[in-house]
């Protein structure tokens, strides 16, 4: 959905989203149903502050068996646009908190499944498992451990520990 910018005036204008996602060219190959509520609010001339929430279901798969779990992304944010040229920040002198903040816009439009996919990257949990207890792959076979035994023959003849089995 694209936020026309010159449709604000000085009061804010809310927006409720409910649409899929489609995420490609990443890990995360799919569509995710997004319910977002996003709110823009005018300050002056060039100055726009984006607040919103969403929540999201993502299936993610399990760091140790690759099994698909559902994971709940529920996610609050706020961004600060500027519609403006590029930013005029010398690099003598460093850039200040307030540029390293602001997301400056050549056009007068923001689009809102953007925002959305990077807030729903950015709240994705960095380790994900099926089950606490979770057995894995099996190194040599790929069989899930969980669901099935391994039928691969173990061979630590190469093991430098070989020698105190005897």
């Amino acid at each position: 959905m694209k936020i026309l910018l010159t449709d604000i005036g000085s009061e804010r204008r809310r927006y409720r989203i409910e649409e899929s996602i489609h995420f490609s060219g990443t890990d995360l190959e799919q569509s995710v149903p997004v319910e977002a509520e996003i709110t823009v609010k005018r300050f002056n001339k060039n100055l726009f502050v984006v607040t919103g929430s969403l929540q999201a279901r993502v299936t993610l798969p399990c760091n140790r068996c690759s099994t698909g779990v559902d994971c709940e992304v529920a996610e609050d944010f706020v961004y600060t646009f500027r519609l403006d040229d590029e930013p005029q920040i010398s690099k003598e002198y460093g850039c200040s908190d307030e540029d390293c903040e602001t997301v400056y816009l050549d056009e007068p439009f923001i689009e809102s499944d953007m925002i959305l996919k990077e807030q729903i990257f950015l709240a994705l949990p960095t380790h994900c498992l099926c089950d606490e207890m979770c057995r894995g792959l099996c190194d040599g076979c790929g069989v899930n451990l969980n669901n099935n035994a391994c039928q691969c023959i173990e061979d630590n003849s190469g093991s430098p520990f070989a020698v105190l089995k005897k």
